[in-house]
């Protein structure tokens, strides 16, 4: 009896370990240098640029007179 009852707890957390709505997510931060820095613009270019991956987030930065698309991309 006690062991098919650890039989069946093992069975249950490789099934929620295997789920694909539990998995963690798998992101990357990336920035770079952009001449028109706008929030829209900077996730289409962070999506052209990486168009296995979706943009989570996507903002701009300026110092100075130098700007920067920085992007938070996930695996799909």
């Amino acid at each position: 009896m006690e062991g098919r009852s650890a039989l069946c707890f093992l069975v249950v957390l490789t099934l929620l370990a295997a789920s694909p709505a539990l998995a963690a997510e798998r992101c990357e931060e990336e920035h770079f240098f952009s001449l028109i820095c706008m929030d829209w613009l900077c996730a289409q270019e962070c999506a052209n640029q990486n168009p296995d991956m979706r943009v989570k987030a996507a903002y701009c930065t300026a110092k100075g007179v130098k700007r920067y698309c920085h992007c938070t991309m996930c695996y799909k």
